[in-house]
């Protein structure tokens, strides 16, 4: 029996539980309801969905389809005409969602239409493939099945997910049901709102895609053993200094077990919290909850970084302000490296091109503070991040943008703002102060001004963007103003 409500997520998720059919009676004493009730709920889930999601059987009951639910996604086109990497992909995908389950040859190629000879071929060919993500694959009469660390496994999975990298869509895994996806974008904005910080493109893709796994992981595997996770102890000074990330981090993986009716080990909210603290978050309010002291390894080795690039290619670049906004990026990167975390970098092929020179200095840079440091080998995608952060700010030295200044008098309060963006700000030119009853903020046109910075919130018959900060222009104020400038094309 459960206090969880009869909603058709957890009538779903406790069909997706059991392996036989489970009558009408047995679901209605597990969530405290009717029979009729039960009946209502899932011909409302049948009749929602596109196709038969709970199938039922006179004289046995109801279960969920395999082919709705719990078998993983077709992340590839299954259909006679796909090509032998598409179906290996597809193949792949599911024994490592169901690892280490033995499963069907004939089940695996359902929809491909190929020979005997062909299945053959595929097999040598993802035996050379998982070999390389040290796993293997193992014969079971007909059946097969991959077996190694669970990390390992997940990390295979992320590798081949069809991950969509548009950084404004909601459900980046195609054919992921819709109710997973409600549910892990309700966990993401927990952690948002949590910590008063947003999760940045693209490392809420990647917590989605970490959560999405271990819900599949979860239900298609009897039972996910510890040892397989090649557990690593979460440091203590870890779970000191990002206490809040390791608080939410426990409740998410809570709120999952809920959702799959299942307990899910431990060693899962420190996996989620890894994830979390490699992760770029950025600050929304002035007195956000979240809070980051850089260690002095952090710091060092940011200052080295700027260093070393700005000798080798005498750039001239504002050492404190690219201070401040790299250190966020390499403090979580250090994080991902020491958890062996990779991130996607979907501009890499864009930004070798682009910036071919920086990125080269750069990477001979990092492979030898990375040496100095003790710090596994950095990839290229995470220099293609760190290039597009010294790009930035090379551009922003050839571009003046032009403010207008606003606060409720005009004068006093806006003066002071005025010399400390002029300080603070090379790039910043004051061209007006003016009262935000200033006739003029409702006439002005996109060309007149870049950026408003005010002091006071304005009317939404302004056209022109405009960020609220306060008239002492504090840290967060300053990295406010520094995002807006960086979208102005």
């Amino acid at each position: 029996m459960t206090d969880l409500p009869v909603t058709h997520n957890n009538i779903i998720n406790f069909l997706n539980n059991r392996k036989e059919y489970t009558n009408a009676k047995t679901i209605a004493k597990e969530f405290q309801v009717s029979t009729k009730t039960i009946y209502q709920k899932i011909n409302e889930i049948n009749q929602q969905a596109d196709k038969e999601v709970i199938h039922s059987e006179k004289g046995k009951g109801f279960r969920v389809l395999k082919s709705s639910i719990v078998t993983a996604p077709k992340m590839v086109n299954e259909m006679a005409d796909s090509s032998p990497f598409q179906r290996r992909n597809s193949v792949l995908l599911k024994l490592l969602f169901n690892s280490p389950n033995y499963l069907d040859l004939s089940l695996l190629y359902q929809g491909f239409f190929v020979s005997n000879a062909t299945q053959e071929n595929d097999l040598i060919e993802l035996k050379k493939l998982i070999k390389k993500y040290g796993l293997t694959i193992k014969h079971l009469g007909n059946k097969i099945a991959v077996f190694g660390q669970e990390k390992v496994i997940r990390k295979a999975i992320i590798k081949l997910l069809q991950i969509n990298p548009d950084t404004e869509i909601r459900i980046p895994i195609k054919n992921i049901s819709p109710y997973d996806a409600k549910f892990i974008n309700e966990q993401l904005k927990f952690i948002e709102e949590g910590i008063d910080a947003k999760l940045a493109y693209p490392y809420n893709i990647n917590i989605f895609s970490h959560l999405y796994i271990l819900i599949m992981r979860a239900r298609l595997k009897q039972q996910l053993q510890a040892n397989t996770m090649d557990e690593e102890k979460i440091a203590d000074e870890d779970t000191k200094q990002y206490a809040s990330l390791y608080r939410i981090a426990g409740i998410v993986i809570e709120n999952t077990s809920k959702y799959i009716v299942k307990k899910l080990p431990n060693y899962e909210v420190d996996y989620l919290f890894q994830y979390l603290i490699s992760s770029r978050l950025t600050p929304l309010k002035r007195h956000s909850k979240l809070y980051i002291h850089y260690s002095k390894k952090v710091q060092l080795f940011t200052e080295e970084l700027i260093g070393r690039v700005d000798q080798q290619l005498n750039l001239k670049i504002d050492f404190e302000k690219l201070k401040f906004d790299l250190i966020r990026h390499v403090g979580p990167m250090i994080n991902r490296l020491k958890n062996n975390i990779s991130v996607e970098n979907s501009l890499l092929d864009e930004i070798k091109l682009e910036y071919a020179t920086l990125f080269k200095e750069i990477q001979g840079v990092m492979v030898g503070l990375c040496d100095e440091f003790k710090i596994a080998g950095v990839s290229q995608n995470e220099i293609g991040f760190i290039t597009l952060y010294f790009a930035k700010y090379l551009e922003q030295q050839h571009r003046h943008y032009h403010v207008w200044v606003v606060c409720t008098s005009g004068v006093g309060t806006s003066e002071l703002l005025k010399v400390k963006l002029e300080n603070n700000f090379q790039n910043i030119k004051v061209d007006k102060i003016v009262s935000s009853f200033d006739d003029a903020l409702n006439n002005i046109e996109k060309h007149q001004v870049d950026l408003i910075i005010s002091t006071v919130a304005l009317p939404d018959i302004v056209s022109a963007d405009y960020v609220l900060v306060s008239a002492l222009l504090n840290e967060h104020d300053k990295e406010v103003i520094n995002s807006a400038l960086q979208k102005i094309k």
